[in-house]
């Protein structure tokens, strides 16, 4: 605003009183569209949006609303929350925004956002309430460990299943949200006969053959399951798989001895018994005695 003042030597008003009035009014002018920012965001958008994790305790300051005034008992403005039961309260004389329910990104313990409208009233006039939207949007901690379905297993194989062969399938979910947290890798834990049967990879529940089975020398066994996420840190969950070894006919039956001998009389008669050898099956197992006559 640019003001000029008038002398008499300029051909001006004498008096200037007449002239102050008119400035007082635009001064004042002036200043109440400087005080008409309250309730209005500093950083002069339409929406207050913050972010936080799922985890934060009910009870928390999650933010501070950045709007213009004072809240406080002898300030110029006042905030109040709209919704009943909309999961966040303003601390009476202050901007701050505190959780007033548990959130859950998976949305079993509360919501997975929230979404309110904070009242703001400029005091002593008689302006119209601001509305100022909030928007609370919740980011996802790995929460949930992997479950097994159909947990614990078992399974029957034949011993002349081939090395590659498909045993089951133990699938694992995580409830988390899709990313790291939810990404399941398989495993077959060191241990006995963990050398046999595994993972066909670590992102694939299908066990396979990993070995050679053999059922006379391992008839059955028991190996764990891992399944783990990659959140920082890990949640696992552990399960046990119980395989039972088919027998095949893959052995030959063995005589007892590489060979054998018998002295016959010269006189012997068509009929008499020569000799008695045994014959040995491993994979009955059983024993046949055979008379040689």
């Amino acid at each position: 605003m640019c003001l000029k003042h008038w002398w008499p030597s300029e051909g001006g008003p004498s008096d200037s009183s007449a002239a102050w009035p008119a400035l007082a009014i635009a001064l004042s002018i002036r200043s109440r569209a400087i005080q008409d920012s309250r309730c209005y965001l500093m950083n002069g958008g339409a929406v207050e949006s913050f972010f936080i994790s799922e985890d934060t305790p009910v009870g928390s300051v999650i933010g501070t609303l950045s709007v213009n005034g004072d809240p406080s008992a002898e300030g110029d403005i006042a905030l109040s929350v709209s919704e009943r039961g909309a999961g966040l309260v303003i601390a009476p004389g202050t901007k701050n925004l505190t959780l007033a329910r548990a959130l859950d990104r998976e949305e079993r313990a509360g919501p997975s956002s929230l979404y309110v409208n904070v009242r703001c009233e400029r005091r002593h006039t008689t302006d119209p309430s601001f509305l100022i939207p909030v928007s609370v949007r919740v980011w996802d901690v790995n929460d949930n460990a992997p479950v097994w379905r159909g947990a614990p297993y078992s399974a029957r194989v034949s011993e002349l299943a081939a090395v590659g062969a498909r045993v089951l399938a133990a699938p694992a979910a995580d409830a988390d949200q899709p990313g790291p947290h939810a990404t399941v890798h398989y495993a077959v834990l060191p241990g006995p006969y963990s050398e046999y049967i595994g993972f066909a990879n670590e992102l694939d529940s299908m066990l396979v053959v990993k070995k050679p089975l053999d059922y006379e020398s391992v008839r059955n066994f028991t190996v764990r399951l891992r399944a783990q996420d990659q959140g920082a840190p890990p949640r696992y969950n552990d399960t046990e798989l119980y395989v039972q070894v088919l027998d095949a006919d893959d052995q030959n039956p063995k005589f007892t001895h590489d060979h054998y001998t018998a002295l016959l009389p010269d006189d012997v008669k068509e009929g008499t018994l020569a000799a008695t050898s045994m014959l040995l099956d491993v994979d009955l197992p059983v024993t046949v005695v055979i008379k040689v006559l």
